[in-house]
C-alpha cells in the first residue's frame, strides 16, 4: 500500500511539473481578415516578384515564368499551349525574342526564321502596350488580392509551399490562396477551384531579377520595318 501511495504521489507531482513547464499556449491563428490585411500590407511594400504557373481559359492553356517589378519591368517566358516565347520589358522598351515556335504561332512565312530567329523584336510604343498590357504588376500581382473581399474568405488550414509554411484562404467559388505563415505574409500560391486547371506560385519577393537589354546587334526595330 505504501508503494502504491508513493506511485500516486509521484504521478501527481509529475503532472503538476508538466503543467507548470508547458510554457504559454500557442497563439491563435489569424482570422481571414487579418491574413488578407497582412498580405495587402506586404504587397504594398514589395518591389519585385517571380510568378510561375499554368492556367486554363477558353479551351487554351497559358503558362508563365516571369520576373517583374513594381516599376513596370519584366522578363521571362510566356506560353500558349505548346508554343512559348521570351518577353523582356526594361528601360521603357519591350522586346520579344524570336524563335521557331513564335513564328509558327503567328504563322510567319517560310524562311523567316533564317533571318530573325534568336534576335529580339523591339516593339514600338503603340504595339508594346498591346503585347504586355495584361501581364504587368497591376493585373498579375495586385489583382489577386482584390478579387475577393476578406469577409467572403474562409481559413482552410495550413500546408507547405516550396518548403515554406503557409496558411490557406478559400474563396466561395473554391479557389485557394496560400499566404506565408512565418515572416512577412506574402502571397505564395493561388490554386484554381476544383475541376479547373490553374496554379500560380509567387517566389523571390523583392529579389526577382530582370534581364539586361539585349545588345544592339541582336535587336530588330519593328518601328523601322512597319514605318
Amino acid at each position: 500500500m505504501k508503494r502504491l501511495g508513493w506511485l500516486i504521489s509521484a504521478a501527481a507531482l509529475a503532472a503538476v511539473l508538466a503543467a507548470g513547464c508547458g510554457g504559454p499556449a500557442a497563439p491563435a491563428p489569424p482570422s481571414p481578415s487579418g491574413l488578407v490585411a497582412g498580405m495587402k500590407d506586404a504587397l504594398a511594400h514589395a518591389t519585385s516578384v517571380r510568378m510561375k504557373g499554368t492556367v486554363a481559359s477558353a479551351g487554351q492553356t497559358f503558362s508563365m515564368d516571369l520576373s517583374m517589378t513594381r516599376s513596370g519591368e519584366l522578363s521571362g517566358q510566356l506560353a500558349v499551349g505548346a508554343e512559348s516565347f521570351t518577353v523582356l520589358v526594361t528601360g521603357g522598351k519591350t522586346y520579344i525574342k524570336v524563335d521557331a515556335g513564335l513564328l509558327k504561332y503567328i504563322k510567319a512565312p517560310a524562311g523567316t526564321c533564317a533571318v530573325v530567329c534568336n534576335k529580339y523584336l523591339l516593339a514600338p510604343g503603340s504595339l508594346s502596350s498591346g503585347l504586355t498590357g495584361g501581364i504587368g504588376w497591376p493585373n498579375l500581382v495586385e489583382q489577386p488580392s482584390k478579387e475577393v473581399g476578406a469577409s467572403k474568405l474562409a481559413t482552410g488550414g495550413t500546408g507547405m509551399v516550396n518548403g515554406q509554411p503557409a496558411r490557406m484562404l478559400r474563396a466561395p467559388h473554391g479557389s485557394t490562396r496560400h499566404v506565408a505563415a512565418k515572416g512577412t505574409p506574402y502571397l505564395l500560391r493561388i490554386v484554381a477551384p476544383p475541376g479547373q486547371t490553374g496554379r500560380i506560385d509567387f517566389t523571390e519577393w523583392n529579389h526577382a531579377t530582370i534581364l539586361p537589354p539585349p545588345p544592339a546587334s541582336e535587336v530588330i526595330d519593328l518601328s523601322q520595318i512597319l514605318g
